[in-house]
């Protein structure tokens, strides 16, 4: 499972970095963090989901 999107706001992360995110499409709007896996422009590829828990 992956996600794809673009970056908002802040600085483009790097292929391999483990980054925070909030699905648009997710009812509940929890945070969830996954791997960058492929970046182009500011445009991007999220795999390894993980729904963060506090």
């Amino acid at each position: 499972m992956a996600f794809e999107g673009t970056v908002c706001r802040g600085r483009r992360p790097e292929v391999g970095e483990t980054v925070r995110f909030l699905s648009e499409h997710y009812m509940m709007q929890k945070v969830h963090s996954g791997a960058v896996v492929h970046s182009e422009g500011m445009r991007g590829r999220i795999e390894g989901i993980d729904l963060k828990v506090h």
